[in-house]
């Protein structure tokens, strides 16, 4: 599962932006809309440009990224009000006195590539910063991949690796503004690791190592601001989860999830939390394959008349699982009786 490539295009693959839990996010390296740029840094003297303080250039007020190559968009933590675009903290920033961080996921999903939105400064322009990467996953051991970031003002041509240009640095210093009017930079960089296309991914731990395969980590400043996951080509598209019906009779909690049908599936799997982020699985049911069929009566010890539950339902064929569903809440609307 080792792999930095950036994957072409692919008839069938479907991207979903990731949306990142606001509490892992440690840095602020994007001068937002309201805020002083008095520590706002990339790395110890620069930031990146936020487009509406700018004449041309720099990231979207809206947070939406699509690279030009690959076409995988990217949604970066600009929060939902125009206004206060990239207020606060929009990044995981490490340095060498906070060498790891986690990256919790709200969108807890089954991907084949995980698509990282990052750049790094103090490499140098033919360096780069080593990474061991952790996927956590909410069953089974994590898998360790290694993943290399590298400088935004990198002069590295990578097959692997695709640049994102449209972006602007200042300088705290100097109060100067680096446009990317040349090959050189500044860039944000956007490369894949591979997932395991079998489990549901949690979260995502990044640990930097050093710099060109070294373990010297002084002077290096690395933000992840983004990630995007992808299904493998060819399997189906998302079925839509519909409300839970009960029966009447039934004084358990016991109630029936429903869904609609997806052309090209073989079978479906399904999610029952007792929270919305899917972090607090019910027993027997983390992706659970209920094979061809769009109903399932979930019942036993762990399901409880009071409490409310969240199911979600991925289609699969031999290619593999796709997306998940929308999210259902069972006591929303009332019971369907």
């Amino acid at each position: 599962y080792i792999n930095s490539a950036v994957m072409p295009l692919a008839e069938n693959v479907n991207y979903e932006p990731i949306t990142i839990s606001e509490s892992s996010l440690n840095g602020n390296a994007i001068w937002g809309a309201t805020e002083s740029y008095y520590g706002v840094k990339m790395d110890d003297s620069a930031h990146f440009y936020l487009a509406s303080r700018t004449n041309d250039g720099g990231l979207p007020v809206n947070g939406r990224i699509t690279m030009d190559v690959s076409k995988v968009p990217y949604q970066l933590a600009s929060g939902e009000d125009p206004a206060k675009a990239y207020d606060g903290n929009d990044c995981i920033r490490l340095t060498t006195d906070n060498k790891s961080q986690t990256m919790y996921l709200e969108t807890i999903g089954v991907y084949q590539n995980i698509y990282v939105f990052a750049t790094a400064g103090g490499p140098g322009p033919t360096s780069y910063a080593d990474f061991s990467v952790t996927l956590n996953y909410t069953e089974g051991k994590p898998q360790e991949v290694e993943y290399k970031l590298y400088d935004w003002y990198s002069k590295v041509s990578e097959s692997n690796v695709e640049k994102y240009r449209n972006v602007k640095r200042r300088d705290n210093r100097y109060n100067d503004i680096d446009t990317n009017l040349s090959e050189d930079g500044p860039v944000i960089q956007s490369a894949a690791i591979s997932a395991d296309p079998t489990r549901l991914l949690k979260s995502i731990t990044f640990n930097m190592k050093g710099k060109d395969g070294g373990t010297n980590t002084n002077g290096l400043y690395c933000c992840i601001f983004a990630v995007t996951g992808a299904t493998p080509a060819g399997v189906p598209g998302k079925p839509t989860a519909t409300q839970a019906t009960k029966d009447v009779a039934d004084n358990t909690g016991a109630f029936t999830a429903h869904w609609n049908s997806v052309e090209g599936a073989t079978g479906y799997r399904l999610d029952v939390a007792r929270d919305r982020q899917f972090k607090d699985m019910v027993a027997g049911y983390n992706n659970e394959n209920v094979g061809m069929t769009t109903e399932c009566k979930v019942s036993g010890n762990d399901i409880n008349k009071d409490t409310v539950y969240y199911y979600r339902v991925r289609a699969y064929n031999d290619k593999g699982q796709s997306l998940s569903s929308n999210r259902v809440a069972t006591d929303l609307p009332k019971w369907i009786k």
